[in-house]
């Protein structure tokens, strides 16, 4: 993942998937990105790819890939195939390290069918319409949020889920 000033972040800490289709089409699929393309990418085409998520662009950087949303590098595709274990430690990284996101709040996101997105970040709504215009608003009530969850995202829940802390 290409983090602040450019750099590379942790190795492995992503997965994106490398699609063979019946008629020998190849495909760059990337469903657990945030703010990836809607459809798949065509994996050879190295010039703009237009999508309702914005403009991706794969450029070649040596001999692997990066991923360009809208001119800002995103991450880096090593193109040898890999095991799921080589991403066990970037997992963990992500799982447990104070630093990840993922251990400060719960984040739950889909697009819509319209081309719009709707994320849950600990309490905080976001809704991006597929022009980009977003709309952000904290939820007040545990009732609030598992209405979100159950209403826009089909998860029935008995309680709010909380990020448990380590330690």
């Amino acid at each position: 993942m290409h983090g602040d000033a450019g750099r590379l972040g942790i190795p492995y800490d992503h997965l994106a998937l490398r699609v063979g289709t019946a008629d020998g089409s190849v495909w760059l699929a990337d469903v657990g990105f945030g703010k990836h393309s809607h459809y798949p990418l065509a994996f050879a085409e190295r010039g703009a790819q237009p999508d309702p998520g914005g403009t991706f662009t794969l450029v070649e950087v040596g001999l692997d890939l990066d991923v360009v949303h809208d001119g800002m590098p995103q991450y880096r595709l090593e193109l040898r195939p890999r095991e799921l274990a080589d991403f066990v430690a970037g997992a963990w990284w992500h799982s447990t390290s104070p630093a990840s996101h993922f251990t400060q709040s719960l984040v739950c996101s889909r697009l819509l069918e319209d081309g719009g997105r709707i994320t849950l970040s600990g309490r905080t709504l976001t809704e991006t319409n597929e022009e980009g215009a977003r709309d952000v608003r904290e939820l007040t009530t545990d009732d609030e949020v598992l209405e979100v969850y159950r209403d826009r995202f089909g998860i029935e829940l008995g309680s709010v889920p909380e990020v448990r802390k380590r330690g």
